[in-house]
């Protein structure tokens, strides 16, 4: 049986697995809750059941809630979701989501003979070697939903517009690169040119033709994320 440790381990070694998010032990997001309990535990230990008095009883019923509370309302609500930077952006995404980071000078994915860009992918798919690229495997699926923000070249006298945060899925426009005929399109390719801190981004996305309504809300979620860092 593999351990935690040596998944821990190989997925420290490429981003290959699914985020696994601060999840920690109950007692590890709740430490006084669980000192508290603990103590309360021991004092009834020495005092026989006719000498617990109803406020005592009380309490420790109150630090036994908190421990079996699963997570924080922070955690709930997103706070401590996994990120991604990119240059002076920042986005989160869903824990159960890949996710690869690339820096590549192939002017399939610069657009600009001699330079090299940075970015971030993440899907709800297991990632190929250079998702960047389009590789993926497997192939993608008509449920994909996958997310790349990239660091773009530097040009001279090129600019992309300064948006309005937050951003919407909705500033993504049809750019299909590579897409092939488009009866046999399996996912519509969308990207927003914009720019930041005087860089230039882009923001691309691939929404499978059958993708669930969950995972087109995480992409809507994951563009809504970006931020100056």
């Amino acid at each position: 049986m593999t351990s935690r440790g040596d998944v821990a381990l190989a997925c420290a070694s490429v981003h290959e697995c699914p985020s696994t998010g601060a999840r920690g032990s109950i007692a590890d997001a709740n430490p006084a809750a669980a000192l508290e309990s603990q103590q309360l535990m021991s004092h009834f230990g020495r005092l026989g059941l006719a000498e617990v008095q109803p406020r005592h009883a009380f309490l420790a019923v109150v630090a036994l809630l908190a421990l079996l509370i699963p997570v924080s309302a922070a955690a709930e609500q997103g706070d401590e979701l996994p990120s991604a930077k990119v240059g002076a952006l920042t986005f989160t995404y869903p824990t159960r989501f890949y996710r690869r980071d690339f820096m590549r000078c192939d002017f399939k994915v610069t657009g600009v003979h001699g330079a090299c860009v940075q970015g971030a992918v993440v899907a709800n798919v297991r990632l190929g070697r250079n998702p960047e690229l389009g590789a993926s495997y497997p192939r993608l699926p008509l449920t994909v939903a996958k997310f790349e923000l990239v660091l773009a070249a530097p040009q001279p006298g090129v600019l992309g517009p300064v948006p309005t945060y937050p951003l919407s899925l909705r500033d993504l426009r049809y750019s299909c690169r590579g897409c092939g005929q488009s009866r046999l399109r399996r996912f519509t390719q969308i990207a927003f040119f914009f720019s930041a801190n005087d860089a230039n981004y882009w923001a691309i996305a691939w929404v499978g033709k059958r993708i669930s309504r969950p995972d087109h809300q995480a992409l809507e979620s994951i563009v809504a994320s970006i931020h100056p860092s």
